[in-house]
């Protein structure tokens, strides 16, 4: 101890001579945050000025390949550039949901969601299960905004607002800015020609929808978690907020091999296979099976993958909407009329997918819907399998990867980072200094800036790095927590309103690998289950791979003869400044005794975290954080700098939040725009001005309905539900638009208060 005494004196007398001014902050700010200081003041010391790594420009990197995919001796996709047409045509068309919304209704703008009306939904917790728990909605938001049809405005930005007394835990509403979505109702039909609208009944009775309405007419619904950006969404691990998008693809759903049903139909010399599959690297394949079936999102209750491949392999794609004669993709499969494609989608899965994947025609073993007496064919019994994979193809286009971030030269000197290339100002270069000394860099780290991005970093010189995927940290509650790198609490909403991480998968195992890894501890010669592998963690990988230089394990935390050398191996395995050899990990016992104490505070649980966001283009895609609570980034970096709006307090608030870089200190005028200077050298303005590969084709997107949320008026085919207001985006071509994108902020700046 004497050693680590001398070594903290050392750091801590070199930390006041190098502190910049966010350090320098009133003391009365610090005396009201002290609960939360007391982690963040005893880490300070710790930390040089300069704390983090900068991540690699996106210049620098590949995306990492889904093995068998496009090589091998007999490849899934034969044809990329006939696979990229499905992805974005599918990505896009409004005929894949089951009412006129696509997957991009979600992610027109900058890759995400930037409407203003009917966007209110209950949160994830508040979700309801049962057609008895549907009167969802906060009664008691503070501003009564607890109803359908809700016009957004600045005013209501952040959700939360400390100059407004609105961060008690006890009283916050649970509401959330989302992403509207389908009328939903009973599946009945698909119509596989005429009309791209499902053949649905609204819910009636016992499952009448009492939250989705304005008196008796149905509204959209609404998501309960806000739309992050699908741009370079390809090189994260996991997608979702909560990480259930898996890393593996297994054909037919976004839970990997957690999903025991999940399989493709295989066509061979023995004729007609089912056949179990997980490609590795392909989240955003997993991720796009899900909309598509959410009755929230896109789909009415009931239908299946099969359903929207016999709905969609005869039709032509996009058939309903403009598409830019140079569109960068779309433009030479251009219809004559200038709206679709001038093919079929059982075209294009005909010519991009290897025979054996579609060839077989109808046959009973692959189901009969009720709706016809025609059974299915592989070709549709296959649809998520194509599906995921042309989107993931899609999206491996959609890299932002000429910012003037990416176009800098950033090295750190003596006096803080500058840039070789002259491309980044003094301002923006302090704002990454500030970015960087507040230690944000700890958690937006890696490539797209977020510690969640691919646990295989590929660069394109050949090189490659991986990281573990769990860490130990020290939480709000005073805890050590096993929890996943990429995923944290920042105490934007109180921890009981949304499980994230916490939660369970659809066969009741936990979406998080922490506690798989406490149970590999526990019982290290167990064998490996049947769902999603963990990938090998190391103990001194887990050391290196987080902010808190507390997270190793040491006979001082675990007492003495507690510990062995980690089976999962040591090799290389360094000691730390200290002298402790990261090598080590608690006995099978210890760990199982801890895991048995709910109260203990050495080995705690995984909580309720999300994956942290990239901050790629962020200055375009607000709103901002899981509940889409700040609506300008001003907002976001008060909300850090205050130490995050719901902190632990007398056992209440979020015991989960990260106390590695809650430090409460806030930030003057100059810092604040400094930081946010910073930011803004990370969005491609190809991005804001869509230009390719980032154009796309027509859009109709559901714009909220008639009058407000007390009044509204049914639409001309079915009075129950809402007549939509649309809005539409039209189809832009590879030279992109001549106005640039709008900022969140500035479209509800154009909203009368």
């Amino acid at each position: 101890m004497k050693r680590q005494d001398n070594i903290l004196a050392q750091r801590s007398s070199k930390r006041s001579e190098t502190a910049s001014p966010l350090r320098k902050r009133s003391e009365n700010k610090i005396l009201r945050q002290m609960a939360s200081l007391i982690v963040a003041c005893a880490w300070i010391p710790f930390a040089s000025a300069h704390t983090g790594s900068i991540p690699p420009s996106l210049k620098d990197l590949s995306v990492p390949p889904v093995p068998g995919l496009l090589d091998g001796k007999r490849p899934v996709v034969i044809d990329k550039e006939k696979a990229i047409v499905l992805g974005k045509a599918l990505f896009w068309d409004m005929a894949v949901g089951s009412d006129g919304i696509a997957c991009a209704s979600c992610h027109f703008h900058a890759g995400a969601d930037a409407r203003t009306k009917n966007q209110f939904g209950p949160s994830q917790a508040f979700t309801p299960a049962s057609a008895a728990a549907r009167n969802a909605f906060d009664p008691n938001d503070p501003r009564g905004r607890n109803l359908s049809n809700y016009q957004l405005h600045s005013s209501d930005f952040p959700l939360h607002d400390p100059a407004k007394g609105e961060l008690d835990a006890d009283t916050a509403s649970h509401n959330v800015v989302a992403s509207s979505g389908t009328f939903s109702g009973t599946f009945v039909a698909v119509k596989p020609r005429g009309s791209a609208r499902d053949e649905c009944t609204p819910f009636t009775g016992e499952n009448l929808d009492r939250t989705f309405r304005v008196g008796d007419i149905h509204t959209r619904r609404v998501e309960p978690r806000n739309a992050p950006t699908v741009i370079n969404a390809v090189l994260f691990d996991r997608n979702f907020w909560d990480g259930r998008a898996s890393y593996h693809f297994n054909g037919a759903s976004v839970w990997g091999q957690n999903d025991p049903n999940a399989h493709i139909w295989v066509a061979g010399d023995a004729g007609l296979r089912r056949v179990k599959i997980a490609l590795p690297n392909a989240s955003m394949a997993s991720l796009a099976t899900g909309p598509a079936l959410s009755e929230l999102e896109m789909s009415c209750k009931g239908r299946t993958w099969p359903d929207i491949g016999r709905k969609l392999l005869r039709r032509q794609p996009l058939e309903a909407q403009r598409v830019a004669r140079t569109d960068g993709v779309l433009g030479p499969y251009r219809d004559a009329s200038g709206k679709g494609l001038n093919t079929t989608y059982r075209d294009l899965i005909q010519q991009a997918f290897d025979e054996r994947y579609w060839a077989v025609g109808r046959n009973k073993r692959l189901g009969t819907p009720s709706y016809s007496s025609e059974s299915f064919n592989q070709a549709e019994a296959n649809f998520a399998f194509f599906f995921g994979i042309a989107v993931q193809l899609y999206t491996e286009t959609l890299i932002s990867d000429d910012t003037r971030f990416d176009r800098a030269n950033i090295q750190l000197g003596a006096h803080g980072f500058y840039d070789q290339n002259g491309i980044l100002t003094a301002t923006e270069l302090r704002g990454l200094d500030l970015f960087n000394e507040a230690h944000c860099i700890f958690c937006h780290s890696g490539p797209l800036f977020s510690s969640a991005t691919n646990r295989i970093t590929l660069r394109k010189d050949g090189t490659s790095t991986v990281r573990t995927m769990v860490k130990r940290q020290f939480t709000g509650d005073f805890r050590y927590r096993m929890t996943d790198e990429g995923f944290l609490n920042n105490g934007a909403v109180p921890s009981a309103h949304d499980p994230g991480l916490a939660a369970n998968n659809a066969f009741g195992q936990p979406l998080a690998f922490a506690p798989l890894y406490l149970e590999r501890l526990a019982n290290p010669s167990a064998p490996e289950g049947s769902g999603e592998p963990l990938p090998v963690v190391r103990a001194c990988e887990i050391a290196f791979n987080t902010a808190n230089l507390f997270g190793y394990f040491t006979e001082r935390v675990f007492g003495k003869g507690s510990l062995i050398a980690d089976p999962a191996g040591t090799d290389g395995c360094p000691t730390n400044d200290f002298g402790v050899d990261l090598s080590f990990v608690p006995k099978p016992d210890v760990v199982a005794g801890l895991i048995a104490d709910p109260e203990n505070t050495k080995l705690a649980p995984s909580g309720h975290m999300f994956k942290v966001p990239q901050l790629y283009n962020i200055e375009l895609t607000g709103p901002f954080m899981h509940d889409g609570g700040m609506s300008t980034l001003d907002q976001v970096v008060d909300h850090y700098m205050r130490g995050g709006n719901f902190q632990y307090f007398q056992g209440k608030g979020n015991p989960e939040i990260d106390q590695n870089f809650m430090f409460a200190l806030g930030a003057n005028e100059e810092d604040r725009q400094a930081i946010i200077a910073f930011l803004k050298t990370l969005t491609d303005e190809r991005v804001r001005y869509e230009r390719a590969p980032f154009d796309h084709p027509q859009l109709i997107v559901p714009h909220g309905h008639p009058g407000d949320q007390k009044t509204t008026e049914g639409s001309a085919t079915n009075a129950s539900l809402a007549e939509d207001q649309r809005l539409v985006i039209p189809a832009v071509g590879a030279a992109g638009m001549a106005s640039p994108l709008k900022t969140f902020q500035e479209i509800l700046e154009a909203v009368p208060e």
